[in-house]
């Protein structure tokens, strides 16, 4: 009897340790969210930050990247385009995940500066901890200052559209589309970074929703999301042969064939890495150039791209560096991108990569100390190991009480 006493001892002492592990820390939700508008000085600015991939161990370098970013751009709202948090990290739960998110939505919460959120490919692989893009939705929305939605119709999480109003907070100047453009399904093979036709739909219905807003003419619209669409390949680059100078080959649907950049369409930047592009086409671009509302779309997913250019549709598509150092990046060349919007003209709007080494310093940071695993770089797993035995021995200490 005493035997098997002890032995459910353990085991009720194993429960309580990880359902208190993965306990979600309460905040008070905010229904009011806060209107954007240009300034009175007729400007309105994003900061766009992508590809943190962050656990609950922030990097100090990413951690003082956001934070120098925030005080050099002073932007009006803050978009987060996706592989936000590194779903995949070992011994990640509720509570972790609101760790991670804190870590890089709490300074721009905490300067009062409105945010937007889509998620990226590596965001949803949290569903192995049982932790899913909603629940990460509801920690970001936690937040007073986060505007990001999802309206629980569309394929995957957070689609959805923010209006810039003018100065005098009057009539909407600017669309911004936040799109999720597809990421990790644990039953999903290879087409998992594929937004929904529903997606598209939503687009055209919302598109000419705003254009009859706005006197029958299209509202101009930049687009964030993940995962570029293909027409980066068509629209911004050549077909080569494999034997010309510079030429890359393409990824994924565009494996086999090589590109050069087009030279007549390129306005800034660089392409550190082969663009990695969706693997199906869903037809995003072309329902772009039928509405004729985009303007632009930026992206993240290629950690070393910050390359722009203009299609002949004259729709301006791009990258944002990737911000994080859990990842990998060009050393101090990891980055955010800040956009400028203009009250009497917001098509005409200016865009610059800011670099790590451009705001914080030219030296690599380094963490103090890690425990690497092949399958999980960049984490300290002591302070988990000292935790899950403090809890067990205190937890067996006290059952070891009973009669």
């Amino acid at each position: 009897m005493k035997k098997m006493r002890k032995a459910a001892a353990v085991t009720l002492a194993l429960a309580l340790i990880f359902a208190a592990a993965s306990v979600l820390p309460a905040r008070a939700a905010q229904p009011q969210s806060p209107q954007l508008r240009f300034g009175a000085d007729g400007r309105f600015t994003v900061l766009q930050i992508t590809d943190t991939q962050d656990s609950d161990q922030l990097h100090r370098g990413t951690a003082a990247l956001i934070e120098a970013a925030l005080d050099t751009v002073q932007p009006d709202l803050v978009v987060f385009t996706g592989d936000n948090t590194a779903g995949w990290w070992l011994t990640m739960n509720k509570a972790k995940m609101a760790e991670a998110i804190d870590d890089i939505v709490g300074p721009v919460d905490r300067r009062g500066i409105p945010f937007a959120v889509v998620p990226g490919n590596h965001d949803g692989e949290s569903i192995k901890a049982l932790v899913t893009l909603k629940d990460q939705l509801e920690i970001y929305q936690s937040y007073p200052t986060c505007l990001a939605v999802d309206d629980g119709a569309l394929t995957g999480c957070s689609t959805y559209n923010l209006l810039v109003d003018d100065s005098a907070g009057k009539k909407p100047l600017l669309n911004i589309y936040m799109v999720d453009s597809g990421g990790f399904k644990l039953f999903g093979g290879s087409g998992e970074d594929v937004m929904g036709d529903d997606q598209v739909r939503w687009y055209r219905e919302k598109s000419e929703e705003l254009k009859a807003l706005n006197g029958g003419v299209p509202l101009p619209s930049i687009v964030f999301q993940h995962i570029p669409v293909p027409e980066f390949y068509t629209e911004l680059m050549d077909e080569a042969e494999p034997d010309t100078p510079g030429a890359i080959e393409g990824k994924g649907a565009q494996a086999g064939r090589w590109y050069l950049p087009d030279e007549s369409k390129h306005l800034a930047g660089t392409l550190g890495e082969r663009p990695c592009v969706a693997n199906i086409n869903k037809g995003f671009y072309s329902a772009w150039v039928e509405q004729g509302d985009v303007f632009a779309a930026f992206f993240g997913h290629d950690h070393n791209n910050d390359y722009v250019g203009r299609t002949d549709d004259g729709i301006v598509m791009g990258y944002c560096r990737g911000t994080g150092f859990h990842v990998y990046g060009q050393g101090t060349k990891r980055g955010v991108r800040a956009f400028t919007f203009y009250e009497d003209d917001v098509a005409a709007f200016d865009t610059q990569s800011i670099l790590y080494e451009d705001i914080v310093s030219t030296q690599m940071p380094r963490m103090p100390v890690y425990t690497s695993l092949p399958w999980m770089q960049n984490y300290d797993f002591a302070p988990d190991l000292v935790r899950f035995f403090s809890r067990l021995f205190t937890l067996l200490g006290r059952f070891a009480l009973l009669p």
